[in-house]
């Protein structure tokens, strides 16, 4: 089989997998949930709600353009958008996580980076996201520990507040690692994640709390939007259970179906209704999906018009 044919194969086994992933958890939502009941919250869902949550997917949009340019040491620019906005398009869509590939492909084609570095940059984001993620999942779980039955795991998952001190640490391993590898693709992407100044990785940290925060906040304004009144902190671990779940290598198609599953499940867990968490999940996931190909087009047809303005 030749190279071409083997890409090819590969490609549709995996939307072949994350179409029968995607359709395994709709198969287990019919048999375990009242679909018509999702459906009733979500036609009840007011414009309110959708609007809500679809500019606060919007701030987290300009977050994760501010973190790339931080990571890459770089200053905030339009090229650099695109090359966000493309990558968050393509994470929005492709199964597998295919769509981090995106980010390295688009940095090199757009702003002429090396794809070594980015993929060092994309591996610091990559592992603040676990940190800044552990941590809230350790710290939500002390705080909800009664509420989950926890009893004598509530102090190991106090320890998962350490993450980010951990975390804050990968720029020097990185650059020491930079400098002593004898691989040469080794050094070089080792080299990107260390290339970040010396208050990097606290602004690099600061925007990546924000950024969760705000899913969070925009995962309570979808709930209540389904019709659930839900603490704070119980959307806040749905959101951060879901985004493990988006996280996961093996995904649906768009990544739907772990997504759902995991924040519904996390509120079915914390005794809310699980038909209108479900409506909530779906909700926030359309709203996310939304605008990320907004924002890949919004950036795309800019550059047309300056070129057709150019040619004219």
């Amino acid at each position: 089989m030749s190279e071409a044919a083997l890409s090819r194969f590969r490609k549709l086994a995996r939307w072949l997998a994350a179409g029968a992933l995607t359709l395994g958890f709709l198969a287990l939502a019919a048999a375990t949930l009242d679909l018509g009941a999702v459906a009733h919250a979500l036609a009840q869902t007011n414009p309110a709600a959708w609007a809500g949550v679809i500019a606060l997917s919007a701030a987290m949009t300009g977050l994760r353009f501010l973190r790339i340019a931080e990571a890459l040491n770089a200053r905030p620019s339009f090229p650099l958008f695109r090359v966000a906005a493309a990558h968050g398009a393509a994470l929005a869509v492709l199964p597998a996580r295919t769509g981090e590939a995106a980010f390295p492909i688009a940095l090199r084609a757009i702003c002429k980076r090396s794809m070594a570095g980015a993929v060092g940059a994309l591996l610091l984001i990559r592992l603040g996201d676990l940190a800044v993620l552990t941590a809230m999942a350790g710290g939500l779980a002390f705080l909800l520990r009664d509420e989950l039955g926890m009893g004598p795991w509530a102090f190991p998952a106090l320890l998962a507040l350490a993450a980010p001190l951990l975390w804050a640490l990968i720029p020097y391993a990185a650059g020491a690692l930079a400098k002593r590898t004898r691989i040469a693709a080794l050094r070089k992407v080792s080299a990107g994640a260390a290339d970040i100044d010396r208050f990097g990785p606290a602004r690099l940290f600061a925007h990546t709390a924000a950024l969760w925060l705000i899913l969070a906040l925009a995962a309570q304004v979808a709930a209540r939007g389904a019709g659930l009144e839900l603490p704070f902190a119980h959307a806040a671990l749905a959101g951060v259970a879901a985004s493990f779940a988006f996280a996961l290598p093996v995904n649906g198609l768009a990544s739907a179906g772990p997504f759902e599953a995991a924040f519904a499940g996390a509120l079915a867990l914390l005794g809310h209704a699980p038909e209108q968490a479900l409506a909530a999940a779906i909700l926030l996931h359309v709203a996310a999906i939304f605008v990320a190909l907004a924002s890949a087009a919004g950036a795309e047809g800019v550059v047309a018009l300056r070129l057709r303005a150019r040619s004219t």
